[in-house]
């Protein structure tokens, strides 16, 4: 191969990075299920696979040039994707630990993708003028991601769906779109430095780490928002203390001083109408821990902690928070609405990796970050004029942790935290013993079976992995605007004729979609008149088959089996005899409450079904265990007292009435008042 061959493969491979970069602009509404998700990881995950196919391509030509390397960081980074792969193996769920869901995708396949990108980046691009060449199109790229949400913040129609308030860009999630600002106004700050003789690409930095800075605010995230002042007090201590020009010290402890006066004049003020109206600030220094969704994320981190004792070593498995939640879920959840019931993820990346990767993952998480820092300190130690670099590249480092603390990672945090530590670890080589080009090698030329075959090979991992599970989420969401639009012999079709024969690992999301679906199309009164009985007799065939197969195959899933509860809920009445249904739920319903013992949503919804059993005592006391489990929850008394009217047993409404009267704080004088006027 030429040099000219040479140089075009590696061309490929720089637009190919550039184009992981734009990954997170994309959302398609019309197209997928969860969309802000699911179109960026399928396209992401198959750049990274088309990447390695140039690498491998460019490493046969010239071995000396594009040799792999390992500095401690990639060594960090190995042992990370390694323990995820240990306790992926040994996961309550292990398809769930590999593949994760729609909403999520964060399953080993894709931290897989992620880990391996990171290698690719760092082994392709190995100068600093490189990674600085790549870093000024991340910006441009995030910019974009930062504009729409400046348009959902101030435009005058709503965009992707959001309209002012906390606004999300491309992201679909305001915790996203904030922790990506963090990222993009470091980034930007740092890439400014590095243009600053070029007026163009400084001031493109300088406008993107203002848009990176506004972003943070305008996604309204607290955590991020400590991330960011904790990240810049950071970057301020180290050029402040390290810097040996007196006047550049002053510029850092000047920020530190006009920050610190700025953040008690915020808490001093924290009252006034100006403070509450700030984005994120004035949820910040208003923050309670009592009637709060920080209170909700305390009592989390304590099930998290409850759950790792009982699996200390390898943990749940990823994405496997929501199996532990639910085996020690806290009845006091509930006052804080049905919403707060259910918690797939820690919300503290450290109690989160605890829970689901034990200690193992635990000291390997923090030892990647350690691994991090020192690297950062031996760049400063060889080299004493990349302070600014090492400075920022620790704050954003420490902001990232600390925001990590209060949320959680996406795919579009693992894509830029990756791409960092890639960075990293390209600045330490520069100074490091690792090895270099040795000799001046000719260049190889690629045998063409060593071609097809290699061609073929990324072909078959992007179809499997990538293309065919988008085109299920499709076909899914086709299948469920027929339902939803009263077309449901079209939709029995399409399902039957399609979307059963696309293989995907994300069938259980499929099933779970489509039954969820012709539930709610049953219920519907309006969709319901217009089927007739042999569609709805299909219709229900197909619900249940979809949610039997899932409680088989994931039995674990509490949601599984409650979409059974519901599903027969749904159907019942067109039964002439539906007792067997509600037999087979109820038996259900004690495979749930096995899985999460505690829940009350479970009590009340098998005194339900033992109702339409026509056993009121029995179900009369189920509804009572669910006040029981906890007894100072209002909406627990509600349901009670409302099974209570439906089944019109006034005495033991009234007797009920006297005992909450009892406990302080589970209803007002008020509320009291409107349940005893309450006429059978």
């Amino acid at each position: 191969m030429s040099y000219s061959q040479r140089s075009v493969l590696y061309h490929i491979a720089f637009f190919i990075t550039v184009g992981t970069f734009l990954t997170p602009l994309l959302v398609d509404l019309n197209s997928y299920i969860f969309p802000f998700i699911v179109l960026k990881v399928f396209v992401f995950r198959s750049l990274v696979v088309l990447l390695a196919g140039i690498y491998a391509l460019l490493w046969y030509k010239d071995r000396e040039r594009f040799r792999p390397y390992m500095t401690p960081l990639h060594w960090a980074m190995l042992a990370f994707w390694l323990v995820y792969v240990v306790t992926s193996l040994h996961a309550v769920d292990v398809r769930r630990a590999f593949w994760d869901n729609h909403e999520r995708m964060l399953g080993l396949v894709t931290v897989s993708h992620v880990v391996l990108y990171a290698f690719l980046v760092s082994w392709i691009f190995r100068t600093k003028k490189e990674i600085i060449d790549l870093w000024k199109y991340f910006l441009v790229a995030g910019s974009f991601v930062m504009f729409v949400g400046a348009l959902q913040m101030y435009g005058g129609e709503p965009v992707l769906m959001s309209h002012g308030g906390r606004v999300y860009g491309t992201l679909g999630n305001p915790i996203y779109f904030s922790a990506y600002g963090l990222f993009l106004f470091f980034s930007g700050v740092l890439c400014a430095y590095w243009h600053k003789q070029h007026i163009l690409w400084r001031n493109i930095c300088i406008i993107a780490s203002l848009l990176g800075f506004l972003g943070v605010f305008w996604g309204g995230t607290r955590g991020t928002l400590l991330g960011l002042m904790g990240g810049v007090v950071i970057s301020a201590l180290l050029y402040g203390v390290y810097n040996p020009i007196k006047e550049r010290r002053k510029y850092a402890w000047s920020v530190l001083g006009v920050g610190l006066v700025v953040l008690v004049s915020l808490f001093v003020w924290r009252q006034t109408q100006f403070v509450q109206s700030i984005p994120a600030v004035g949820r910040l220094v208003n923050t309670s821990l009592s009637f709060d969704t920080s209170d909700t994320r305390l009592m989390a981190w304590k099930v998290g902690l409850e759950a790792w004792q009982e699996k200390p070593f390898l943990g749940w498995g990823p994405n496997g928070f929501f199996f532990a939640f639910n085996q020690y879920f806290n009845p006091r959840f509930l006052m804080y609405g049905y919403g707060e019931t259910w918690f797939d993820n820690a919300h503290n990346v450290l109690v989160n990796t605890l829970t689901t990767q034990g200690i193992f993952g635990f000291i390997v998480y923090i030892g990647l970050f350690g691994t991090v820092v020192w690297s950062l300190w031996f760049v400063y130690q060889k080299n004493k004029d990349d302070l600014l670099v090492v400075s920022l590249f620790t704050g954003f480092l420490i902001g990232h942790f600390v925001n990590n603390l209060f949320v959680f990672e996406s795919p579009t945090s693992y894509l830029y935290f990756f791409f960092f530590l890639s960075c990293v670890a390209v600045w330490f080589r520069q100074y490091s013993s690792v090895e270099k080009i040795m000799t001046s090698q000719p260049y190889r030329t690629v045998p063409i079976p060593f071609v097809v075959i290699g061609s073929l090979v990324v072909f078959i991992c992007i179809w499997v992995v990538n293309i065919n599970p988008a085109r299920a989420n499709r076909e899914t969401l086709h299948v469920m605007a027929l339902l939803n639009s009263g077309r449901a012999s079209e939709a029995i079709e399409l399902y039957e004729s399609v979307v059963q024969h696309i293989p995907t690992p994300h069938k259980d999301d499929v099933r779970s979609d489509i039954s969820r679906t012709i539930a709610a199309s049953i219920n519907d009164s309006r969709l319901n008149a217009a089927m007739s009985s042999d569609v709805k007799k299909k219709l229900t065939d197909i619900a249940y088959q979809q949610i039997s197969l899932n409680i088989r195959e994931y039995p674990y899933d509490i949601r599984h089996h409650l979409s059974f509860v519901q599903m027969t809920q749904s159907v019942m009445l067109n039964y002439s005899q539906p007792a067997p249904l509600l037999q087979n739920a109820l038996k259900h319903i004690d495979d749930a409450l096995a899985l999460s013992p505690t829940r009350q949503q479970l009590f009340f919804s098998k005194g339900s079904l033992l109702a339409q059993l026509g056993d009121i005592a029995q179900a009369v006391q189920w509804y009572k265990k669910g006040v029981d489990v906890d007894n100072t929850i209002q909406e627990s008394w509600k349901q009670y007292l409302r099974f209570l009217q439906i089944t019109k047993q006034q005495d033991l409404y009234e007797q009920v009435i006297e005992e909450v009267r009892n406990i302080p704080g589970v209803f007002t004088p008020s509320d009291i008042e409107s349940y005893t006027s309450f006429s059978f």
